[in-house]
């Protein structure tokens, strides 16, 4: 999950919600894709508070793993979730043995990674024969687009803070050579449609506002921010806004 420092467990939980919110749609279509209703054990790699781990049970799952490396959402997670069984563990080195999970999946993880070909050969690694590895949703921020103009400069810092925390800001368009690069075949991979659909909603607008705040901290002053802000506002209310962040999915599967 996305999740550089900065934001509370519980701030990161209530994203992790709104993110889950813009991937529902894609998320069943691949489901069924991957014919996920069959399989025995799933694992979310990057599962952060829980939130994707929870709709694999309410869609029928009954054993479930989520792995992250920090500790401190894992603690929302168990609370969040107690039908998962989740594990503190780095995806370059997956504590499970060859062949463990009839499926693997990541959520908005590997644009955080230096090396994100060598954490999905771990997911393949852990993945049976013929079972499936997921990418559910990879942004591509450079391909971001803003409007009214006012809002352009607004989204350049934004991309430009995600890529000094360690953003691949072009992690969408590379995400099927990486898919290719891992040795998966049959690869599907694809762009969600509008993630945004619940874009002016009062619950967005305070999410992208926090991300906002936390990823500019120090690039605009607070009478920036305000009157960005406003404008903001205004061009949802108005039906003028437009936010988009290519936004891509994989599905593979294990030779």
């Amino acid at each position: 999950m996305e999740e550089p420092a900065g934001l509370t467990p519980a701030e990161w939980h209530a994203r992790y919600q709104v993110q889950a919110g813009w991937t529902a749609e894609i998320r069943n279509y691949l489901y069924q894709r991957a014919s996920l209703q069959d399989a025995r054990r799933i694992l979310e790699v990057g599962c952060g508070s829980g939130v994707i781990c929870k709709t694999l049970h309410q869609a029928g799952q009954t054993q479930v793993c989520g792995l992250d490396i920090d500790r401190s959402i894992l603690q929302v997670a168990q609370k969040y979730d107690q039908a998962t069984s989740f594990v503190n563990g780095d995806g370059y080195h997956l504590p499970y043995s060859d062949q463990a999970f009839d499926g693997v999946l990541c959520h908005f993880l590997l644009l955080w990674l230096k090396s994100p070909v060598t954490v999905l050969r771990e997911m393949a690694r852990v993945c049976r024969p013929g079972g499936v590895i997921l990418a559910l949703a990879e942004p591509d921020h450079d391909g971001r687009i803003d409007q009214p103009l006012a809002m352009e400069r607004l989204g350049r810092l934004q991309t430009g803070s995600l890529e000094r925390q360690g953003v691949d800001i072009e992690a969408g368009r590379k995400l099927k050579g990486w898919f290719q690069q891992t040795g998966l075949q049959d690869i599907e991979a694809g762009l969600l449609g509008d993630q945004k659909s619940a874009a002016g909603s009062g619950e967005f607008q305070a999410s992208e506002w926090e991300m906002l705040r936390h990823d500019l901290e120090g690039a605009l002053t607070e009478a920036e921010l305000v009157r960005y802000e406003a404008i903001d506002r205004q061009a949802w209310a108005e039906g003028s806004r437009v936010l988009h962040v290519p936004t891509f999915y994989a599905l593979g599967r294990v030779k």
